[in-house]
Formats: structure tokens, C-alpha cells, sequence
């Protein structure tokens, strides 16, 4: 598709007239057409604001051979890294939300039977969520990349599995102190605990970054 062609079909694409264009860019509605018709070519510096109008790449412009703007290695390029972080950030809050329900249905169980088993159905979804994350993260990023998401993801999910399995530790202490002194010993480790984690997992996604 010659730069005529692709004037026009733009101009149409976007409902603009000739007039409507040739406003836009200072020149007259002959100059349009002839452009259009393939009669004149405009300069270089109307087809910079001719790509800025379309919003397409001067290259899809110049080009012949580029009917699209998808033909153009770095756009292409550029639209899939966008579609992939788009994806990953879509994978990462979906699988978290997984994690929460999975606590949820962890705190009913705690609170309604107070059993093991109970506890552990909350956790196994969790952990399907962790494994999930896992196997499709490795679709969207390279190997460093995978490993600052990763650390970014545990160091927010830390604090979603760790809340039953803290309570069940404590328990080993809640019948040899009073019930007060185990609950604050229990929310301080809970705090302790996933804030080293997540200070040891930000830490490493710093340096990571640094490589």
C-alpha cells in the first residue's frame, strides 16, 4: 500500500473529511487530495504531523511494503510485552484473591469446627493458587524477570498463608500462659515472622533489579 492509499484509508478510519484534515495540519484540501490521489507527496514535516493525527509510526507511513502497524518488528514488539504485563498483572491479583479466599474459608473453619482438616481445605487452595501462579508465570517472562515477580508475589502472599499455621504453633504455649499474653505473642510473631520474609524478599528483588 503506497503513502496515498494509506492517507486516505486513515483519513476514513478516523471520520475525518479532507477539509477536517487539512485544518488539523495547516495545509490546503487540494494538497489532501493530491496526496490522496498520489499526484504530490507531502513533506517530512507533514508527515510527522500526519503520524501524530493517525497516531501510527512514520515508518507505516513511508514504508510500501508496511500495510500494517503490526508489520513493524518494534510495535509488534512493544504491543506483546504490553499484552504479556497485562497478563501477568491479571495472573498475579487473581491468584492472590485465590489465597484470600483460601484464609477466609481457613478463619470459618477456625471459628466454626476447629478442626485440622477443616483448617487444611483453606490451605490446599492456597497453595493451588501458589502452584498455579508457578506454572503459568513462566509463560510471560524471562528467567530475571520471573525472579522479581516471584519475590514481589510471596512477599504480599507471606501474609495470607501464614496466619493459621502462627496460630497453630502458638498453641503449643496457650495453656501455660494466660489467654491475653498468648494472643499478643501470637499476632507478634505473625508480624515478626512475615515482616523478615518480606524485608528478605524485597532485599533480593532490589538486587535483582540491580543486575
Amino acid at each position: 500500500m503506497i503513502l496515498g492509499e494509506k492517507i486516505q484509508q486513515l483519513r476514513k478510519n478516523n471520520n475525518l473529511s479532507q477539509e477536517q484534515l487539512a485544518e488539523q495540519i495547516s495545509v490546503s484540501r487540494q494538497s489532501i487530495s493530491k496526496w490522496e490521489l498520489s499526484e504530490s507527496i507531502p513533506d517530512i514535516n507533514k508527515i510527522v504531523q500526519l503520524s501524530k493525527v493517525f497516531q501510527v509510526s512514520t515508518d507505516y507511513l513511508l514504508l510500501d511494503d508496511i500495510d500494517s502497524e503490526m508489520c513493524i518488528p518494534a510495535v509488534k514488539n512493544d504491543r506483546e510485552l504490553i499484552k504479556k504485563q497485562y497478563n501477568l498483572k491479571t495472573l498475579f491479583a487473581v491468584c492472590t484473591g485465590i489465597s484470600i479466599i483460601g484464609l477466609f474459608m481457613s478463619f470459618v473453619a477456625l471459628f466454626t469446627w476447629a478442626t485440622m482438616l477443616s483448617h487444611s481445605v483453606g490451605m490446599i487452595v492456597q497453595i493451588i493458587s501458589y502452584i498455579i501462579f508457578e506454572s503459568i508465570s513462566i509463560r510471560y517472562t524471562t528467567e530475571n524477570e520471573r525472579k522479581i515477580i516471584r519475590k514481589h508475589f510471596y512477599a504480599i502472599n507471606v501474609w495470607l498463608i501464614s496466619p493459621i499455621p502462627v496460630i497453630y504453633f502458638s498453641e503449643v504455649f496457650a495453656n501455660r500462659v494466660e489467654y491475653e499474653i498468648y494472643l499478643l505473642c501470637t499476632v507478634m510473631v505473625y508480624f515478626i515472622f512475615c515482616g523478615v520474609i518480606t524485608l528478605i524478599l524485597r532485599r533480593k528483588t532490589k538486587k535483582n533489579q540491580i543486575d
